[in-house]
């Protein structure tokens, strides 16, 4: 991806789809860099959903059966 700082750094754009049931309100993606061989050489933890009394961000919300983040 693009980067103002250092040209061009590692990274990653994903949406995700709530296929079941239940309204989610934490969801952890776990994205694995993998070099030109295969092998993985970074691994990086993100939490589009994570709904907490304690949370640091109002704008969160749950992700509803059948809606995109």
């Amino acid at each position: 991806m693009e980067s103002i700082l250092d040209d061009r750094v590692p990274g990653v754009t994903f949406k995700i789809k709530n296929k079941g049931d239940r309204i989610l309100e934490y969801v952890k993606v776990l994205v694995l860099f993998k070099d030109s061989s295969g092998s993985v050489i970074a691994e990086e933890g993100y939490l589009p959903v994570f709904i907490s009394k304690y949370g640091f961000s109002e704008n969160r919300k749950p992700l509803k059966p059948g809606y995109i983040w």
